[in-house]
């Protein structure tokens, strides 16, 4: 998870400066903005699964430790096919928003063409990652605070 972590990281921070420099006007802003906030929701969302699932003791993509998710996360760790799609996507839509941008005229027309109809192909499963990233940390942070409920009404027992 670490080594996917950090190449994500990397992809997105490479795409924050290529997409973020020039000049300022909103579209760069809004570049910036996006890329930055798929970076901190990718490592919090992961390291908030990670955690709530190692403090039960139960690996994070276990049935057992998405029990009390939402429906949504525990339909992505139990359904390996759009599992992969998702996690592709993602790192596919990185790497083709960098080479669409440095592409220019190499290649040729049908060239760019094929890259961008697998852009639109790989789209929807990058933003169905970054839907279930928002709600596997609002509900492995739910289940964080449910157990250290538990263990401070033990406490008080």
């Amino acid at each position: 998870m670490i080594t996917d972590r950090c190449s994500t990281l990397g992809l997105l921070f490479i795409l924050y400066g290529e997409y973020g420099h020039g000049q300022q006007h909103h579209s760069t802003s809004f570049y910036k903005l996006t890329f930055l906030f798929l970076a901190l929701l990718d490592i919090s969302s992961h390291w908030s699964q990670q955690y709530s699932t190692a403090m039960l003791q139960i690996h994070h993509k276990s049935s057992e430790g998405n029990a009390n998710r939402f429906f949504l996360v525990k339909w992505y760790y139990n359904n390996y096919p759009f599992f992969g799609y998702c996690c592709v996507s993602a790192e596919l839509t990185y790497v083709l928003l960098y080479v669409l941008l440095h592409l220019n005229s190499m290649g040729g027309p049908i060239f760019r063409w094929s890259l961008e109809t697998l852009f639109k192909l790989v789209l929807p499963g990058c933003i169905m990652k970054q839907v279930v990233n928002i709600f596997q940390l609002t509900s492995s942070c739910k289940a964080v605070a449910s157990e250290d409920a538990l263990v401070k009404n033990r406490a008080k027992d």
